[in-house]
């Protein structure tokens, strides 16, 4: 069940230095469903989430110094750990997707989008395209690349289930959003977020 049109949802986005490593920024994007009360005001409830972060070029897995860098996506999470591994293995097909020019390893830094989450009876308005767009105006910079894996919540996620998602993901021209590699890595995806 969607919510009406009417509806009114606000979006913000708050980035703070990481007290841990010097140079990287976590960022939280979160989006309120807005309703007016009838004594006068409004009443905001939390019902959408973005969490990620944005590091430097030392940061990124093939970089100079790199061979550290592993406990920055270490101590964010699991899905972090494994954008740390995709970004090692995978960088000819990173490069290759973004056109060959090897922003990853030359750019000014690299967005990871790590969690997203919408609350099922706020699904189908386009929140979580919004709520990355807003990330984008908050993040992107110069040679910036933004990473994500299209992983929708659930049990039992297949592939397909990625790539479907992914594939929503990618028809937001503003977003920009290329899968790395559909058939062996099923729903991650970069963009250059270059301004």
């Amino acid at each position: 069940m969607n919510v009406h049109a009417e509806t009114t949802y606000q979006i913000d986005t708050l980035m703070a230095k990481d007290l841990d490593y010097e140079d990287v920024w976590r960022f939280e994007t979160r989006c309120f469903h807005v309703v007016p009360l009838a004594e006068g005001g409004e009443a905001r409830k939390e019902i959408a989430s973005l969490d990620g972060l944005l590091c430097a070029p030392g940061y990124v897995p093939g970089t100079q110094g790199y061979d550290d860098t592993f406990d920055v996506f270490d101590s964010r999470s699991g899905h972090a750990c494994a954008a740390f591994e995709v970004i090692s293995d995978n960088q000819d097909c990173i490069d290759q997707a973004l056109g060959g020019m090897g922003l990853l390893l030359q750019g000014s830094g690299l967005i990871l989008l790590e969690r997203g989450f919408v609350e099922s009876k706020h699904r189908g308005n386009k929140i979580m395209l919004r709520m990355m767009r807003d990330a984008r105006k908050a993040t992107s910079g110069l040679g910036r690349v933004a990473m994500l894996q299209a992983f929708p919540d659930g049990n039992e996620i297949s592939d397909q289930d990625c790539r479907q998602l992914a594939q929503y993901y990618a028809s937001d021209t503003a977003l920009s959003f290329i899968e790395i590699a559909p058939s062996a890595l099923a729903g991650w995806m970069v963009a250059n977020w270059s301004t």
